[in-house]
């Protein structure tokens, strides 16, 4: 269960940062 919430944390995080690579391109 924990494993399954991180994963999602990860991808949150990751789109995060493809959003912030957008905005400073």
């Amino acid at each position: 269960m924990s494993q399954f919430r991180l994963h999602i944390i990860y991808q949150t995080q990751k789109a995060r940062k493809l959003k912030n690579i957008k905005i400073w391109q």
